[in-house]
């Protein structure tokens, strides 16, 4: 790190923005027109091939700003991370990965096989420590919640 140059970012991060930060109703209007979407997307590529400077900013952006409109109503979605996002997909394979190593290294012996495609996990662990690893599961965090099918004599398999 002594080698390194400090370098200026476009957006600073002890910045917050306040109610009187927001667009008029007239600029709603105009921004409702723009593809916020799509911007943001471009951004995100630019950032991570050749303008790491502007990754705080675009993610910020990207995680702050999700307004959608539904039956002619404008809302802002205030938790999570949007659907359609160019950092959700990413944001959420980080946390699962997490989860992953978090739940193998606190039950080592208790879980067998341990296997998780995108959001579905599939567990073969010691028939007494099933409710506890649900339980220690679903007490990561409490936005994410765990669902369990417990399979006696044959495995579930969705096609």
């Amino acid at each position: 790190m002594d080698d390194c140059i400090p370098a200026s970012v476009p957006m600073d991060p002890s910045v917050i923005l306040t109610k009187q930060d927001c667009p008029t109703p007239e600029q709603k209007e105009k921004l409702h027109k723009f593809p916020f979407r799509e911007a943001i997307g471009s951004l995100m590529f630019a950032s991570c091939v050749s303008r790491p400077d502007i990754t705080y900013a675009v993610s910020h952006l990207s995680l702050k700003s999700n307004i959608f409109n539904f039956n002619s109503q404008s809302f802002k979605q205030i938790k999570g991370s949007p659907m359609g996002s160019p950092l959700s997909s990413p944001l959420a394979e980080i946390v699962m990965n997490t989860i992953d190593k978090w739940i193998t290294t606190q039950f080592p012996t208790d879980i067998i096989i341990y296997k998780r495609y995108i959001d579905d996990i599939f567990c073969i662990c010691t028939a007494n420590k099933v409710n506890h690893i649900l339980k220690s599961l679903n007490n990561y965090h409490p936005r994410i919640k765990f669902t369990i099918e417990v399979e006696k004599n044959n495995i579930n398999y969705h096609s």
